[in-house]
């Protein structure tokens, strides 16, 4: 699906709630993680194989409104590849990319939480994260390391954005934006780091090149800026035609936006004619690794997966014999778009 389409089911940390609640109702569910990136919301569970089979977990996510091509469902062995191939980056929309792994993490901690999770998807996570290092071990050769900042610094570096005299402003202090100024910081000019909440902890290597702000003070930093990035996990547009005049209608600035849902309105690249905006799709179709190399990995992938299935049949051997509560039958499912 395109970003635009993707965007619409995108979750939030409320979204994620309501959605979490509606699931603890559900009968035939006993445990589930939502996962939530930019490009993938799914959600894994251990359920009863007729709430698996049912589509009751696409319902919960809304994918019934979409065309049976545009998501996906997974039961069985064929989750537990999926989580895999997942978690090592391979399926991701830039292919090699390793921030997944960590945000798979973050997702169970939050249903641990939550208590959306405990003790058989702590298993399947484990198990997953296990198998996706033997994953990248063998797809390194083929597709290398990739990551969604990288490709951004490349398109700053191609536009001569990193320059001494140039000024980067970087919105959003989570993941992605904490990396891009880390990596930044040695080949930049000077970096404003905006941020929400928590002022980012700045090293003293970095002090020299990135000054921070709070998102209250972005309209006053936006006139120094010849490139800006935009990183932030929120619900609406962060910059809209109303900042038109505050970057410059004139100015040759280069606007990046790595948001999913966008934190860059459209409509603000059209009444900047100088400007550039770059949304996430974008970047990956000119910087991203190629889909070729994507496929020759996969294929010896797999291999590494059917070498490891005794790992799986011993994760459903304790599913089924661990709990009473359980042991009627349960079916490890993925359902994402």
């Amino acid at each position: 699906m395109s970003l635009e389409q993707r965007e619409s089911f995108h979750l939030d940390g409320p979204g994620r709630e309501r959605i979490g609640a509606m699931l603890m109702q559900l009968f035939g569910v006993h445990e589930f993680v939502l996962l939530n990136t930019c490009n993938r919301v799914e959600i894994m569970a251990v359920a009863s194989h007729a709430t698996a089979s049912g589509g009751l977990l696409c319902h919960a996510l809304g994918f019934d409104r979409l065309p049976a091509d545009r998501y996906y469902q997974w039961r069985g062995a064929a989750a537990w590849e999926h989580s895999a191939l997942v978690c090592a980056g391979l399926l991701s929309q830039t292919p090699g990319e390793y921030h997944v792994a960590a945000q798979i993490k973050e997702a169970l901690a939050e249903a641990l939480r939550q208590g959306w999770a405990a003790g058989m998807m702590q298993q399947w996570m484990a198990s997953v994260l296990h198998l996706s290092k033997h994953i990248k071990n063998d797809a390194a050769p083929l597709v290398p390391v990739c990551e969604i900042e990288d490709l951004a610094l490349r398109l700053l570096a191609d536009r001569g954005a990193l320059r001494d005299d140039k000024t980067i402003l970087v919105i959003g202090s989570g993941m992605v934006g904490r990396e891009l100024v880390r990596n930044a910081a040695a080949v930049a000019g000077k970096i404003i780091w905006c941020y929400h909440r928590h002022p980012p902890e700045l090293p003293e290597a970095w002090t020299s090149r990135v000054e921070t702000c709070m998102m209250n003070e972005l309209d006053g930093r936006l006139p120094e800026a010849d490139a800006l990035v935009c990183a932030m996990d929120a619900p609406g547009f962060v910059l809209h035609g109303g900042h038109a005049d505050l970057i410059g209608r004139t100015r040759p600035v280069v606007m990046v936006d790595l948001g999913v849902p966008r934190n860059v309105d459209p409509a603000l690249g059209r009444l900047l004619p100088a400007a550039e905006l770059v949304d996430l799709e974008k970047l990956n179709q000119v910087y991203g690794n190629g889909r070729d190399a994507t496929a020759a990995a996969l294929e010896g992938c797999r291999n590494i997966i059917h070498a490891h299935r005794d790992q799986y049949e011993r994760l459903m051997a304790s599913f089924q014999g661990g709990n009473t509560r359980q042991s009627a039958g349960v079916d490890p499912a993925t359902a994402g778009g």
